[in-house]
């Protein structure tokens, strides 16, 4: 018999010895990891609204979804925090003095209320010969989430600015 089911009995008999006749939710396996590094799964129905947030049963820290579908995962500012130490994480200066050297259009993006990366973004954009800085109103780590129509705005301006590229 399944793990854990929720029946009711009605008036006249019926048995609970079997399955036969149940029909069970769908369920799915959400996963989350908190600050400490625990991961873990929760199983809820299909038809519920995934948590972004859950406390981890390990430490009682918060715990963030690693799902892509649930809604604001990556706004997060301690979910950012911890993916900024894994992408930003550089042993020397090659990347920053490397900057002068790129050759091809760039477009920087960021979001106006993301003031831990407007200084770099700010800084990449000096530094890149030619680059478009592009500062989103109202927006901030994951702009293109926060202001969607205006970073969609923001790419086509800048893409109509390049020539086209039109094969031999």
């Amino acid at each position: 018999m399944a793990e854990r089911t929720l029946r009711g009995a009605r008036l006249g008999g019926q048995s609970f010895e079997d399955e036969r006749g149940i029909e069970f939710a769908a369920r799915q396996q959400c996963g989350y990891r908190c600050v400490n590094g625990h991961e873990f799964e929760v199983t809820m129905s299909v038809e519920a609204e995934v948590p972004a947030v859950w406390e981890c049963p390990r430490c009682g820290a918060e715990a963030l979804s690693n799902s892509p579908e649930v809604p604001g995962t990556g706004q997060n500012p301690r979910g950012l925090a911890l993916a900024a130490r894994g992408i930003l994480t550089q042993r020397d200066a090659r990347v920053l003095e490397s900057l002068p050297g790129i050759t091809v259009p760039v477009l920087v993006v960021v979001g106006a209320n993301d003031t831990p990366f407007r200084a770099a973004a700010d800084y990449m954009a000096s530094k890149i010969p030619g680059a478009t800085l592009a500062v989103l109103a109202n927006a901030g780590h994951a702009a293109n989430m926060d202001q969607p129509a205006a970073f969609n705005t923001a790419v086509l301006d800048f893409l109509g600015t390049l020539p086209s590229a039109r094969p031999g």
